[in-house]
């Protein structure tokens, strides 16, 4: 498979197959082990959310959960990769090295931004002032147990440690993927909130089936339209290239310090050799 730009490519086994600290074999415990504490936490969560609190549909109408489920396809896929590069590296690319390309590239600045909003937004610096003047409501932001921290940040380094201990190009122009959940996420809300689905707890400023997902960031109604629409802007055009540049800079900083590695760079979902 070409690439559109001959920039020093590499055979997708070594992008896959390789890393920079462990050996083959390593590198493929490694992510099982990821695998495994991801799976282990996501059905744990499920559980909790589907069976103990009774949700059902309602599980699936946040983000946090949208990229949770998207993040275990990438895990699958990833060692199911790693397996093939590592067994038949000579055999031409699998169509499933573009899919998970596109999953990586994705779910790496997602799990990021939402981390980071959930602690410096929802449950963060914003929360603590308004508890400071009396105007926090407490059934937004309880005290975070395992299954928050593992939705809002443990999720976030399990994927980070699958990046930076491998050989994955990150590239920019790979973030298809990335938009394309965003774009469809933000149809969500308009949808959710014209269907009137509503929220499985209530909320202080509207009935519960007129609820918005996410009431600090993305609220429909008339009065908070322009409010929602200057921070959709916000991510769209500051966040989010600032996160994807964040971790292209990452990615060149662990590919410039790989010292065992053969010089390569990758161009859009494919790698070849020359």
């Amino acid at each position: 498979m070409t690439c559109c730009v001959a920039l020093e490519p590499v055979p997708w086994a070594e992008a896959f197959g390789t890393s920079w600290l462990f050996s083959p074999q390593g590198l493929l415990i490694f992510r099982a082990i990821l695998f495994l504490i991801y799976a282990a936490s996501l059905l744990t969560h499920m559980h909790h959310h589907l069976v103990i609190e009774n949700q059902g549909f309602f599980y699936l109408i946040y983000l946090t959960r949208w990229v949770l489920l998207i993040q275990l396809l990438y895990f699958i896929l990833l060692i199911y990769t790693t397996r093939l590069a590592q067994r038949s590296p000579d055999v031409s690319q699998p169509w499933c090295i573009s899919c998970t390309v596109a999953l990586f590239t994705a779910v790496q600045p997602l799990s990021l931004g939402i981390t980071a909003a959930f602690w410096l937004g929802t449950c963060g610096m914003w929360q603590l002032m308004e508890q400071s003047m009396g105007l926090s409501n407490a059934l937004e932001c309880p005290s975070p147990g395992y299954l928050k921290l593992f939705a809002h940040g443990i999720n976030w380094i399990l994927i980070f440690l699958s990046f930076v201990f491998g050989r994955i190009p990150y590239y920019v122009k790979n973030t298809g993927l990335l938009w394309t959940i965003a774009l469809a996420y933000l149809a969500w809300s308009v949808a959710h909130y014209h269907l009137q689905i509503g929220t499985p707890e209530p909320c202080l400023t509207y009935k519960q089936n007129e609820c918005p997902i996410y009431p600090k960031v993305i609220d429909w109604h008339p009065e908070q339209r322009r409010r929602t629409a200057a921070i959709i802007l916000l991510i769209f055009v500051v966040s989010a290239p600032i996160t994807t540049g964040i971790y292209r800079a990452i990615g060149l900083l662990r590919d410039t310090c790989d010292k065992k590695r053969n010089p390569y760079q990758c161009c859009g979902c494919c790698c070849r050799t020359v």
